[in-house]
């Protein structure tokens, strides 16, 4: 996930920062954004990041390709341009999607909206 979950981050932080300066939340908000970003670590950044590892890892690296499909789709995209940016599109919403949340709101004077 690297530098796409970093942006991720740190737009979920500025939110919750935005709406303290703002007068919209006060500090409790960051609790809530530490508590999903523990949680969007352990379901999604962790297990992608350390599959990588294993990859990088392998004590087999000469049969790697054979036994991983991601290496496998990689290797399939490899003089495929589309398929390449349709791959990168898919991890990027991933990340995006799964990482991402609203803080607005739990904003103070909101109504409970959508869960983060």
């Amino acid at each position: 996930m690297g530098i796409t979950g970093g942006f991720i981050d740190v737009g979920g932080l500025y939110d919750c920062l935005a709406g303290i300066w703002d007068g919209k939340a006060d500090e409790s908000i960051l609790d809530l954004y530490s508590e999903k970003r523990i949680e969007k670590w352990k379901t999604v950044i962790n297990p992608v990041s350390s599959d990588n590892f294993r990859r990088v890892s392998d004590s087999d690296p000469a049969t790697i390709l054979e036994r991983d499909p991601v290496l496998q789709a990689c290797k399939e995209a490899e003089n495929d341009p589309e398929t390449q940016k349709k791959m990168a599109l898919m991890a990027f919403s991933r990340a995006v999607f799964q990482s991402n949340a609203d803080y607005s709101a739990r904003f103070l004077g909101c109504e409970q909206g959508p869960s983060v």
